[in-house]
């Protein structure tokens, strides 16, 4: 996944069938099947893929306001816009 931010709500994501890798500001994480990483608004964060085998991220989203347009990615490492 790319980088992003929220202003105005937190993210809680888990890593369910792998190993997760959780980027949170200039901290790395490894989550273990059922372990979460807490992303709060305004911290740069950043999940993905820790291994080789696939993996499955449920990402639950807390706050006010929720729409899209809080979604700030301050780059994207695959090119897309």
């Amino acid at each position: 996944m790319r980088h992003a931010n929220h202003a105005h709500r937190q993210d809680k994501g888990w890593g369910m069938q792998c190993t997760a890798r959780a980027s949170l500001d200039a901290d790395t994480l490894e989550l273990a099947v059922g372990q979460h990483g807490d992303m709060a608004p305004g911290q740069v964060h950043r999940l993905g893929h820790a291994g080789a085998a696939p993996v499955e991220i449920i990402e639950v989203q807390f706050g006010a306001y929720l729409g899209e347009d809080d979604l700030v990615c301050p780059g994207d490492d695959y090119g897309r816009v």
